[in-house]
């Protein structure tokens, strides 16, 4: 039996699910409101990283534990890295974007972390939606992502969200993401993030160009099948029947959801067959779990969009 795809009028944004405060109502947040809200109102910090050799501590040399430091005192190991590691707490982070997407007329929607705060987001949507063709809105997000465990960049991201189908989509463009390394000579400042900002909305046009572009492209339902068919190849010279079988039941998943309700108003085109993958990669095939908390994760991390770039690739 073919994975099952999530009732689409019933999902919600990655970053939503994931979210530890989400404004309901997209009414005008303060920074300082957001950090209590969501519960990033924490610090990090250096500290020393030590090893127990037959029952005595001794110092890991240029090794440094990043550490959570809550409200009340308690702390937690977020991460190692070097003590050159350059750290960007929480509150600067709100206040930046605070100052530049007013000017933009964007609003908070959500904020939360992930793995007990290794990484925090923050979601702010921008005021206009787009509607490619003049049937498929589609509204745009300014994500910015940070990591307090050396494993990513401070990041900001220009997401699209199709309103139909809940699809987050990311990467269209090489302008719609830009990240600052925690080095030493880090120092990220607000006409940094603003100059950013203008760079990051001058994608929002490069992508609503290659959607139209797209929409406009026929697709008949056997070039679709070619692609399912390239994307998922069946060798059965070399796969055992588990395998085979599993790369048809995906298959058969993506054919449904071409052929499902997500897809009336833009199906036959290569509009529709990105749309399709990416649902694919996002829906049905990244989270086995039942939990949308896991989907949310894997979109948040950038994780289990393969397929989706591929197909990009292709049409």
């Amino acid at each position: 039996m073919s994975v099952q795809v999530t009732n689409a009028a019933r999902r919600k944004a990655p970053w939503i699910n994931a979210a530890s405060w989400v404004n309901t109502n997209e009414d005008q947040i303060s920074a300082a409101e957001v950090l209590t809200n969501a519960n990033l109102n924490w610090t990090v910090q250096h500290a020393p990283l030590f090893a127990d050799v037959n029952g005595s501590k001794v110092e890991v040399e240029n090794k440094s534990a990043t550490t959570r430091v809550n409200s009340d005192g308690s702390a937690s190991v977020l991460g190692i890295t070097s003590p050159t590691y350059s750290i960007v707490q929480n509150q600067d982070i709100v206040q930046m974007i605070d100052a530049v997407t007013f000017e933009a007329g964007a609003t908070f929607v959500s904020a939360g972390e992930l793995r007990g705060g290794r990484k925090i987001f923050l979601a702010s949507k921008l005021p206009n939606t787009l509607n490619v063709g003049g049937i498929d809105p589609v509204d745009t997000y300014l994500m910015a992502t940070n990591t307090h465990d050396g494993t990513d960049s401070f990041r900001f991201e220009l997401m699209q969200l199709r309103l139909i189908c809940t699809n987050g989509m990311t990467r269209w463009t090489k302008t719609s993401s830009i990240s600052f390394r925690h080095t030493s000579r880090m120092d990220v400042r607000i006409e940094d993030v603003r100059q950013t900002l203008n760079v990051t909305l001058k994608a929002t046009e490069e992508f609503s160009l290659r959607a139209e572009q797209l929409l406009a492209k026929p697709m008949a339902n056997s070039d679709f099948w070619t692609i399912v068919k390239d994307l998922l190849p069946v060798d059965e010279d070399n796969m055992t029947t588990r395998q085979i079988e599993s790369v048809q039941d995906r298959r058969n998943t993506l054919l449904n959801i071409w052929n499902g309700p997500t897809q009336e108003n833009i199906k036959g085109t290569a509009w529709g067959v990105v749309n399709a993958f990416t649902e694919f990669d996002q829906w049905a095939h990244t989270a086995r779990s039942k939990d949308d908390s896991v989907r949310a994760e894997k979109f948040l991390l950038n994780q289990g969009q393969s397929l989706t770039e591929r197909v990009m690739a292709l049409v």
